[in-house]
């Protein structure tokens, strides 16, 4: 392969961003997310290379981040769950101060991999989930300079669509 063929191949590269405050579940959710890239029909796997993290500063160079959001799986779990909550909204205050653009996924892991896959159409109209809306172009995201509450975007997103 040529030099011009390769440097082409690495502009054709699009970075994605996967961030949590829990590293392990980001790596878990890149690895679940790649597997069903790689399970779809006309999808370029080779196009999209991916970082995981818990820390503001893997985003910097994103193309796109994916924010997985906080979900209290077990209210019960007292002071662990108070300490994983705030480790959440010091992350996404991070993004923020940082000017990050990021696409909050919710909900259980396989609505969680259909956001992505959605956000992820923009750079590739292959992934775009059947019956998945946007509310802008493929990939809409938002950044909120205004608050760091983890349940705004549910909010604003909620109000949207009753809207219709």
């Amino acid at each position: 392969m040529d030099r011009s063929n390769a440097s082409s191949r690495l502009r054709a590269t699009t970075l994605v961003a996967v961030v949590s405050h829990d590293r392990l579940r980001a790596q878990a959710f890149e690895a679940a997310l790649r597997l069903a890239i790689s399970g779809i029909d006309q999808a370029n796997p080779e196009q999209l290379q991916f970082v995981h993290g818990d820390q503001a500063q893997t985003a910097d160079a994103a193309a796109l981040t994916l924010l997985l959001a906080w979900e209290d799986a077990n209210p019960d779990a007292g002071a662990s769950s108070l300490s994983a909550l705030q480790a959440h909204q010091t992350l996404r205050r991070a993004l923020q101060t940082r000017g990050v653009t990021f696409s909050v996924l919710r909900g259980d892991p396989q609505h969680q991999l259909q956001q992505a896959l959605a956000a992820l159409s923009r750079f590739q109209t292959a992934l775009k989930p059947p019956g998945a809306q946007t509310l802008r172009p493929p990939g809409w995201q938002a950044s909120c300079q205004n608050c760091d509450d983890p349940d705004c975007e549910h909010r604003l997103l909620s109000d949207l669509l009753a809207r219709r």
